[in-house]
């Protein structure tokens, strides 16, 4: 898991180890304020030094409580839901069902369109095919 210093904790950048983040923690952070001591809190500090008075300690004085506003984090992690092979598979089962292709059938027209191809943009290849027509018309006529 990546830990940089970050100003804010909620999203945590993405450090050099792993380029995308997988795992992560997040703990939420509020503020809360109160009015000061309470009156049980004034009572303990005067029967700790009776010269002080409530005035005298609410002007000198900070409380200052920390705590968990909530005792739980969130986690997040990424994980795979599928493998190639199961993508390939789908993909193939799906052809299969809606168009009947199978993948000796993917070959054969992409060896189809490739020709095709082959025969539209090389002269050479189109003159080969217009004299092998011709010999075999000969032959077939002979």
């Amino acid at each position: 898991m990546c830990l940089e210093a970050s100003e804010n904790i909620n999203i945590l950048p993405p450090c050099q180890e792993c380029k995308v983040e997988c795992d992560r923690l997040a703990y939420h952070a509020y503020n809360s304020y109160g009015h000061g001591l309470s009156h049980g809190g004034l009572r303990w500090l005067q029967r700790q030094n009776p010269e002080w008075t409530k005035a005298h300690i609410r002007s000198n004085f900070v409380v200052l409580n920390v705590f968990f506003r909530d005792m739980a984090h969130t986690e997040y992690r990424q994980i795979q839901a599928t493998s190639l092979t199961e993508i390939l598979s789908d993909i193939g089962g799906n052809m299969g069902m809606f168009l009947g292709m199978s993948l000796i059938t993917v070959t054969e027209l992409s060896l189809f369109i490739s020709k095709i191809g082959w025969i539209a943009f090389s002269k050479r290849r189109r003159d080969y095919l217009f004299n092998k027509k011709k010999r075999e018309q000969v032959n077939y006529y002979v």
